[in-house]
């Protein structure tokens, strides 16, 4: 751990702490080489031969507690190496599981957690190995696999029985802290979940609070801020000093105050760690509340904008608009500082929903209201049209609100997680592809009026023909033209959906397979309208696993692609032509070519097992769906099917690249 006073610059790697012989950084993988290899034991169990070491062990000359000079074994190597058949054997010829040795005094397990072999750590724990077991410098293995930052192999660990998750090093320090100290957001919302102490310190008094704050990682801070942590604990005073530090003297330290500030305010606390009150005092839930009122706001904030563009001259009201409209979205969205920590974002409320129910709204009761008592009996079989319109539109924006769009159940009890977890460890597929480190669940391999003439014209920009319409009802047709404006994006998304119908390809994976994460597909897969907000990593595949910005001195983006990307064609553009992504790099190297859809069976077929399985026709089980007319159940797969697939009632094993179709 770092030096006491938080105001050094603490060191990851010095000498002086320790973590060079932890992390094993002086550990080579090969032993040192003295006899012949056959000879060799170390030298077999780093290669993984073991018919040879089976041969080696009938000469009666090492049997698998053999050790070398340092007391490491041949268990270790094959650990190390990540050799699974190897360490079975030896493990079934009655090697030490515990055995430690190295100038780290380390366990087998240690140091396949040094290389991140699941498969191995997860057959030792099963054979006995002693995870609380510490080496030279008092670290056991969850401190190890916290350090390394590996979610998965600290999800492993912490489903393993009796694992206390509190358990401190030599210098006092828990997993929690190191999480914390290191920037390992993942890491830290993991242990939280599993219930340590927030207010446990260290030697020198300092708790995972402020070492978060030593780091100055927000996620981290707001973490721990959210669960509890003592926002006005202080340290042990060193010398000179009459009290310790609070983590806000520490955050004043180490710079990150900004970090702090934003992680209390977040959490519903000002900048003081005081929690605010909510200023609605009748209010009992909070969460309820915020999505009633975004839902429920563009009504109010659209009928105001559009009176407003039909009864103002337009130099007034369309700057008006912008400045009323930007004017009250700042208002609502400060009250943000309020809400749940869950939703501290717009695109995390129904406010988008919203819009679209609002203007459903105002159409609908400017034509029960106002068009249709005059049209009712000159217009019967328009008025009957966009009511059967209007009708079905209604349906299916309610239907696609309500619909349960299908989700992974999850397992009733650690126990049942556990299982899973090796499962997929033995079908070597405990990683971010098939397992939610979030949730703890496995996914599956696919995750409309006849007025009369107005008596005066009061149009300063339109001519008097056109005026004279617009002067009829302006209410009504700035509210059509607002609708017919959001439609653009309904016929993109109609367009966007049958064409992935079509081409039996998901949502995320057409997202993945963008260069760019364009504001359409985000906002339909995420509910929000930037890549950011949607945290869709640069790569499209996932969150930027550091933050950073990676993109310095890449060309400026022009003016055109910018607004292609905020309307969202370039996604459209995407989906219909196969490959566009805005304005192509004359640096960028050639365009691969695309890979096969290993799900598709053609259009027709792939539309006919969309429709059949629901959601007009049959009911559609979650994880499961139709390929080729075949009922498959994504969640028991592991590989995306190459060289074909065979059906008899069920998925069978597909056959391998050098075997080839069968």
């Amino acid at each position: 751990m770092p030096s006491r006073t938080p105001s050094a610059s603490p060191s990851d790697n010095g000498s002086d702490d320790g973590l060079d012989k932890v992390e094993l950084s002086d550990l080579d993988s090969s032993p040192p080489r003295q006899l012949a290899i056959e000879q060799d034991l170390m030298q077999l169990a780093r290669l993984g031969e073991l018919r040879s070491i089976q041969r080696l062990f009938d000469t009666g000359k090492f049997t698998a507690q053999s050790t070398d000079e340092q007391g490491i074994t041949a268990l270790h190597w094959a650990a190390i190496n990540g050799h699974d058949a190897l360490c079975h054997f030896l493990l079934q010829s009655g090697a030490d599981v515990n055995a430690q040795g190295g100038d780290a005094q380390a366990t087998p397990v240690l140091w396949a957690s040094k290389r991140c072999h699941l498969a191995v750590v997860s057959l030792l724990l099963a054979h006995g190995a002693d995870p609380l077991i510490r080496d030279d410098q008092g670290y056991n293995l969850l401190h190890s696999a916290t350090l390394d930052g590996n979610v998965f192999q600290l999800v492993l660990l912490l489903h393993q029985p009796d694992l206390p998750v509190d358990v401190p090093d030599a210098q006092g320090h828990t997993s929690l802290m190191w999480a914390a100290y290191k920037g390992f957001g993942a890491c830290v919302d993991v242990l939280l979940r599993w219930g340590p102490d927030v207010h446990a310190v260290d030697d020198m008094g300092f708790t995972a609070l402020h070492w978060a704050l030593v780091k100055g990682s927000y996620v981290c801070i707001q973490k721990l801020v959210e669960f509890g942590s003592d926002r006005y604990a202080r340290s042990k005073p060193v010398e000179g000093q009459t009290e310790g530090d609070s983590p806000a003297a520490t955050a004043a330290k180490m710079k990150s105050e900004r970090q702090w500030h934003k992680a209390l305010v977040d959490s519903g606390f000002d900048e003081e760690g005081n929690a605010l009150s909510f200023p609605v005092p009748m209010v009992k839930d909070r969460k309820r509340f915020y999505k009633r009122f975004f839902f429920l706001w563009p009504f109010a904030l659209g009928g105001l904008q559009i009176w407003m563009l039909a009864h103002i001259l337009v130099w007034i009201s369309v700057p008006g608009v912008l400045l009323v409209g930007y004017a009250l979205q700042y208002l609502a969205q400060q009250t943000l500082r309020w809400a749940p920590s869950d939703m501290k974002h717009m695109h995390h409320t129904p406010f988008l929903a919203g819009i679209f129910a609002g203007t459903l709204f105002w159409v609908g009761v400017r034509y029960i209201f106002y068009i249709l008592p005059q049209t009712i009996w000159t217009n019967i079989l328009l008025n009957l049209g966009f009511m059967i319109s209007f009708g079905l539109c209604t349906y299916f924006y309610f239907m696609t609100m309500t619909a349960d769009p299908g989700f992974i159940p999850k397992g009733g009890s650690r126990g049942q997680t556990k299982n899973t977890i090796d499962e997929l460890v033995e079908h070597n597929a405990f990683d971010e592809t098939h397992f939610c480190t979030s949730c703890m669940i496995r996914k599956p391999l696919r995750n409309i009026e006849h007025l009369s003439d107005p008596p005066e014209l009061h149009c300063a920009v339109l001519k008097d023909p056109l005026c004279a319409i617009f002067s009829r009802d302006p209410f009504t047709i700035i509210t059509n033209s607002w609708a017919a404006l959001q439609l653009t994006w309904t016929f993109m998304l109609l367009f966007v959906h049958l064409t992935q119908v079509g081409r039996a390809i998901t949502t995320y994976e057409t997202m993945k397979g963008q260069g760019q994460v364009g504001p359409l597909m985000t906002a339909v897969t995420t509910g929000s309208l930037t890549a950011d907000g949607a945290q869709i990593g640069a790569a499209g595949a996932g969150p930027d696993p550091v933050g950073h910005n990676h993109g310095k001195g890449k060309k400026k983006e022009g003016c055109l692609t910018q607004w292609s990307r905020l309307l969202g064609l370039d996604t459209f553009y995407t989906i219909a032509f196969g490959g566009y992504k805005g304005t192509k790099d004359k640096d960028a190297p050639a365009a691969r070519s695309k890979p096969s859809n290993p799900f598709s069976r053609g259009i027709f077929r792939n539309c006919q097992d969309f429709w059949m399985d629901g959601p007009v026709f049959g009911r559609k089980e979650g994880g499961q769906a139709l390929l080729g007319g075949e009922l498959i159940d994504y969640t028991a797969m592991y590989d995306v099917p190459r060289g074909g697939m065979r059906y008899r009632g069920g998925y069978e094993s597909v056959p391998s690249v050098e075997e080839g179709p069968s």
